[in-house]
């Protein structure tokens, strides 16, 4: 008999296990090979090189159960270029999303930030579009708009929306100007109040008679119509719900008791 080698030599020669090998006899990649009297697995020359062609094949990434394909194929050579090209952009997409996560890790790292903070902005575009958009023709309205919108609009930033997502901010600021521009300095106003508020307990006489003014103000009206997002094209209906109602529970988030009041005021018809 001109097999003569033993599971436990094969394994010793390619640097794997017994078990292992018996896994590629369950997969059906490796035949059986025959047994001496005693009940000992032999195993010939033609065994060890499918077997090291198979742990070639694994160690591109290769799955047992394309390898099991292209063992069998009946042109085995086009079946494994075809798999180690779609393989080899499998890895290009890895490769892509590893080096995202580590510039994520990088700058978090870098800026110091602890669990509970915020992961640095991604770039800001809601924040930076508003601000280039209207500071040109009003730029107390666009300092005092990102004042009291910054933060937030950096956190939504963050979320994946289905759409043009700049596209839709630039929108969004040409909504606020058209608004706005008849009333900007009444409107700058009451930015400044809301914004005061901040520093303000909650019965102080001072933002409590705000508030009040606030209510049965004209401009409560037109300030809610600057600050509620318009319909647009730009983004899916259900997105710009979504934003809607995060951007709401931001700003009721990060608000005192005031600020809270200020933006229910401007959230009642």
């Amino acid at each position: 008999m001109t097999a003569d080698l033993r599971i436990g030599d094969v394994a010793r020669l390619l640097a794997i296990t017994p078990r292992a090998i018996r896994h590629y006899h369950a997969r059906g990649l490796l035949p059986v090979p025959p047994r001496t009297p005693a009940g000992y697995r032999l195993y010939g020359l033609a065994d060890l090189e499918r077997l090291r062609r198979i742990l070639r094949l694994q160690s591109m990434g290769l799955s047992l159960r394309q390898i099991a394909f292209i063992l069998a194929a009946a042109e085995p050579d086009a079946l494994l270029h075809r798999l180690l090209q779609e393989r080899e952009q499998q890895l290009d997409r890895q490769i892509r999303d590893l080096q995202q996560q580590q510039q994520a890790i990088q700058a978090y790292l870098q800026a110091g930030a602890g669990l509970a903070e915020a992961p640095p902005a991604a770039g800001d575009a809601a924040v930076t579009i508003l601000h280039d958009r209207i500071r040109p023709q009003a730029a107390g309205l666009a300092a005092l708009v990102l004042a009291t919108e910054q933060s937030v609009l950096e956190q939504v930033d963050h979320y994946a929306w289905a759409g043009d997502y700049a596209a839709f901010w630039e929108a969004v600021a040409g909504h606020m100007l058209r608004l706005a521009r008849p009333h900007e300095h009444q409107i700058i106003l009451w930015l400044e109040r809301y914004l005061a508020l901040a520093a303000f307990a909650p019965e102080d006489p001072q933002g409590c008679a705000w508030l009040q003014e606030l209510r049965h103000s004209p401009q409560r009206r037109i300030m809610a119509q600057v600050w509620r997002l318009p319909p647009s094209p730009h983004l899916a209906p259900e997105d710009q719900q979504r934003l809607t109602r995060l951007i709401r529970l931001s700003m009721f988030a990060q608000g005192n008791a005031l600020q809270q009041q200020f933006l229910a005021l401007l959230n009642t018809d």
